[in-house]
């Protein structure tokens, strides 16, 4: 599949899964996807999708647990909308152009248990994750990736770690 993310599936909106990973999408992604509030799983992964990553459809989507959008051209700061996603399990922001600061956003996503925010511009530092995580959290966060995180006044590279927390 090639070109823009079609339109029609924002109007599936029982839709529970959704995986355009590993085609050649183009421009944004839509913000029509705030209509899909049962999605369970979205991997859009693998393409050329630029542009923010939409605050309105975080909103709406409560049910969401894996979210994967790495290996794209997507940029700017995470939309805070983000932190509602209580249900997230798994995120994958890696090998993109983010930037922003992260403290925020991660501190309240007490459910995840995989992390990758690798080849970004990110600024500040991860909060308190693991080791445990807390009365509000099931169990401890289990991998956590953040290597050859970019400044954003250097084009080059900073090695950082990736690593598996024990559990």
């Amino acid at each position: 599949m090639s070109g823009a993310i079609p339109s029609l599936y924002s109007s599936l909106e029982f839709l529970a899964v959704l995986l355009l990973n590993n085609n050649s999408l183009t421009g944004p992604i839509p913000l029509s996807f705030s209509a899909l509030s049962y999605l369970y799983q979205l991997d859009v992964s693998k393409n050329s999708l630029m542009g923010d990553l939409p605050s309105v459809f975080t909103t709406n989507m409560t049910d969401l647990r894996f979210f994967n959008v790495s290996f794209n051209s997507l940029s700017g700061s995470l939309p805070t909308g983000l932190s509602n996603l209580q249900s997230l399990y798994s995120l994958d922001l890696s090998s993109n152009y983010f930037s922003g600061h992260v403290r925020t956003i991660f501190s309240a996503l007490t459910s995840l248990q995989s992390i990758n925010i690798s080849f970004n511009f990110f600024t500040g530092y991860l909060p308190k994750i693991g080791f445990p995580r807390g009365a509000q959290s099931n169990r401890p966060l289990q991998q956590l990736f953040f290597r050859q995180l970019r400044t954003a006044s250097s084009t080059s590279s900073t090695p950082a770690l990736a690593c598996l927390v024990p559990q």
